[in-house]
């Protein structure tokens, strides 16, 4: 192996990992564990986002439609349908 291969060979990606609370989904869990079998990755940080929950999921629909579209209201509401069925 070259000079060239052996410092490639031992540079991992280090990345982290940017979730809302310390329970999460099962794929930012799925995806960690499979971190830990990659030789050239390496998660180094979890960094853990203060999102405030004194809002009602109706506030939040608001917020939603006036910042960024009914269109990514939809997405997000059809997506938390979907995590519910795979979570049941």
């Amino acid at each position: 192996m070259t000079e060239a291969g052996k410092e490639y060979s031992q540079n991992k990606l280090r990345i982290a990992l940017l979730v809302d609370s310390k329970i999460d989904s099962k794929y930012v869990y799925e995806l960690a564990e499979w971190a830990q079998t990659q030789n050239d990755l390496e998660i180094t940080h979890l960094l853990i986002q203060n999102v405030p929950s004194g809002r009602s999921k109706i506030q939040k629909a608001f917020l939603l439609l006036k910042k960024r579209r009914l269109l990514y209201l939809m997405q997000a509401v059809g997506f938390s349908f979907i995590e519910k069925l795979e979570s049941i």
